[in-house]
């Protein structure tokens, strides 16, 4: 029921409301009557965890739909697998050594430029450049 709340909660309704609600629960509960009703998902569920296999069993008759588990879900939920980050950073500097000349040093270039938006348009596309470099070579994907 978790995930059709945040499935309702997704959709914009009341989630914990949406769920406790008599038909949805008739629908989940697969309860029988004249008028049957279901609910399902518009997507397969991925689990994840050691125990997804176990937990995740059941699951599609219950959503309305597939369940995923990965091959290599007992460690997609181990201590680090689920957060990671990749920190990295870059500098660039504008100088101006006389008027008119905007001087730009990044990474290990130096060029210069008559005009500062230029300038600073070039120093953007650098650092950005340099950063994701940087981010490839320390891990990130």
């Amino acid at each position: 029921e978790y995930i059709l709340e945040t499935a309702f909660a997704e959709d914009g309704l009341d989630g914990a409301a949406t769920v406790a609600h008599a038909l949805v629960q008739r629908a989940v509960d697969a309860h029988p009557g004249i008028a049957r009703l279901t609910v399902a998902l518009d997507r397969p569920v991925i689990g994840l965890g050691a125990s997804a296999p176990l937990h995740y069993a059941g699951l599609p008759r219950l959503v309305g739909n597939g369940c995923v588990v990965p091959d290599d879900t007992d460690v997609a939920n181990a201590p680090g697998a689920v957060v990671g980050q990749v920190r990295v950073s870059a500098e660039a500097r504008i100088s101006q050594p006389k008027e008119g000349l905007f001087r730009l040093a990044s990474g290990q270039t130096v060029r210069d430029f008559t005009e500062e938006a230029k300038a600073i348009a070039a120093a953007e596309a650098d650092v950005r450049a340099i950063v994701a470099e940087r981010a490839k070579e320390a891990g990130d994907r």
